[in-house]
């Protein structure tokens, strides 16, 4: 008997769907047919998700792009002000969500699991630095805003991080996330092979049956949900010709770690810069043949906003 329990709905109702190797590890993802939740398990130890935060983690160069666009994206999709706002944004990275808050005179703050940000420390930002379920992260006030930009996905006790964001968020206070969308086109057509399934360092993809009932669960609302192109700065179209190269090549890195396992190590090190060299393709919209193979539904990230009930 599958005695697995889903990270969502905690029902034993799931399946293997996927192994995925890397340098180090292979990877099982599971998922809920209760809730269509794509999740790791086991969960990777403390010491593989240090490794990999430390060693194989890398901000792509056009970052501050990406995060200048889900910004204007954020902005033309909310329906509530945010001046007069305490706001709070879980991993912060590299400041440029804050720094374009600041542009707009919003009151933020920050907290990352890296170094504190010392540019923004010097503008007076205040900044913290660990998780927010660490005992020692406490607020003077609650926020009135959350924002956790393409953060959900990495955290591997879900229900204890939501609980924690109970505690720090007020009464009909809102709670903004993007991240992967499970029910996109994209892992429609690419599954395994689709560049945002990359354990360790996402342990949780969502469709919006998961990510409904995770709000449920931890006294939330959903009152907004909309998939839009996010982070993929490749045309589906190219992906889908590129899949067999795609599919050899990691099956080929897997044959060689035996042999040359530093190597590969570099080469993976380095594999999202790469990726990310030619950034022209990367804006707001959807190319020519895009905007007739996407709809509200199935594009690759999720905007999602919830309203804390109580």
């Amino acid at each position: 008997m599958n005695k697995i329990k889903c990270s969502i709905c905690e029902k034993n109702n799931n399946v293997l769907r996927h192994k995925i190797t890397n340098i180090n590890d292979t990877f099982k993802l599971y998922l809920c047919k209760n809730c269509n939740h794509l999740f790791v398990h086991p969960i990777p130890k403390k010491d593989i998700l240090e490794n990999y935060y430390k060693n194989l983690f890398s901000l792509p160069p056009n970052q501050e792009i990406k995060v200048k666009n889900k910004i204007k994206y954020i902005m033309n999709s909310i329906d509530f002000d945010l001046n007069k706002k305490r706001i709070l944004e879980i991993g912060y990275g590299g400041g440029f969500l804050i720094n374009e808050f600041i542009k707009n005179n919003y009151y933020i703050e920050g907290i990352d699991i890296c170094n504190k940000n010392k540019k923004l420390e010097q503008l007076g930002i205040k900044l913290y630095e660990g998780e927010i379920t660490n005992k020692n992260f406490k607020p003077i006030k609650k926020y009135d805003i959350i924002i956790m930009l393409d953060v959900v996905e990495h955290i591997a006790d879900l229900n204890s991080y939501f609980r924690k964001i109970n505690l720090i968020l007020k009464k009909n206070g809102y709670l903004i996330i993007t991240t992967p969308n499970l029910n996109s086109l994209n892992y429609s057509l690419l599954g395994k092979f689709w560049n945002w399934l990359s354990p360790p360092g996402h342990l949780n993809y969502f469709s919006k049956k998961s990510i409904n009932i995770l709000f449920k669960n931890n006294n939330f609302d959903l009152t907004t949900f909309k998939t839009w192109k996010g982070d993929e700065d490749k045309s589906i179209v190219t992906m889908i010709f590129k899949l067999p190269f795609t599919i050899c090549l990691y099956y080929l890195k897997f044959f060689l770690l035996i042999f040359f396992k530093k190597k590969i190590k570099l080469i993976n090190n380095n594999s999202r810069k790469l990726d990310y060299k030619k950034v022209n393709y990367f804006n707001d919209n959807y190319g020519f043949f895009e905007k007739f193979l996407y709809n509200s539904k199935n594009g690759p990230e999720m905007f999602v906003v919830g309203k804390k009930l109580k």
